[in-house]
């Protein structure tokens, strides 16, 4: 998934401190320049979410002003 998104031309960096594996920075923008803008939280197709942790992880992502991310990786 890393190189993934480092192909289509995110900036990335961790997201650990939020609860996700990593935070994105918009194509042609970097730390420097602002806020990262999604959280990116990986879960395996054979993962069993629990629903209340999937819905904790999207508040946290609103508290802190960032989207959850929404792409499938290749």
């Amino acid at each position: 998934m890393y190189k993934d998104l480092k192909d289509r031309g995110y900036i990335i960096k961790t997201g650990f401190k939020y609860g996700s594996e990593f935070r994105l920075y918009e194509r042609g923008k970097s730390p420097g320049d602002g806020h990262s803008e999604y959280l990116v939280k990986i879960i395996h197709e054979d993962y069993d979410i629990n629903a209340l942790d999937f819905a904790s992880y999207v508040r946290v992502s609103h508290g802190v002003k960032k989207k959850p991310f929404n792409g499938c990786c290749r």
